[in-house]
């Protein structure tokens, strides 16, 4: 949570008006601590200034907020695959009774990747895809099987089958 979100998100939970909150929070550097940012306003904008003067218990409230976690969410379709248990290897949170990581994983942020962890995202359809044909494949019987330069090879039939039909 930065501090821009901490600031609105505490406005708004105490019901201070909506207008004067965004006057108030749209003035912020939000490159600045809070601290710097309080005495940028009380040099340059008195109005701003009494709005904190009145706020000031609230908005004194956001240094504790500024850079925690706002939330822990669930990715409806990510999976990790682990060689041990989970809690050996990352921080997870319990939230709605399902285990979830407690890093953020995203284009912009990839902790796991770092980590050596393996995600798969689920909800595109070329994996879901890879998922079902895998699925497929785990009780059908498989052959060992020596190609034309003599290396051997593990076929499941259907491998065959599609040669058989090529042929």
């Amino acid at each position: 949570m930065g501090l821009k979100s901490a600031l609105k998100d505490l406005l708004r939970i105490y019901k201070i008006d909506y207008k004067a909150s965004n006057e108030f929070s749209k003035i912020f550097d939000f490159q600045l601590s809070l601290d710097e940012n309080i005495e940028m306003i009380k040099a340059t904008h008195t109005k701003q200034y009494k709005f904190y003067e009145q706020n000031k218990k609230i908005i004194d409230l956001v240094r504790h907020f500024d850079g925690k976690v706002r939330q822990l969410s669930k990715h409806a379709g990510g999976i990790i695959i682990l060689d041990r248990p989970v809690n050996e290897l990352m921080p997870i949170e319990k939230v709605s009774g399902e285990i979830v990581s407690a890093f953020p994983e995203s284009n912009q942020d990839s902790v796991l990747d770092e980590l050596g962890i393996i995600k798969f995202d689920v909800l595109g359809l070329t994996t879901l895809d890879v998922i079902n044909n895998t699925l497929d494949k785990i009780d059908e019987k498989i052959y060992l099987i020596e190609d034309d330069d003599g290396l051997k090879k593990i076929v499941p039939q259907s491998y065959i089958d599609d040669i058989l039909e090529a042929v």
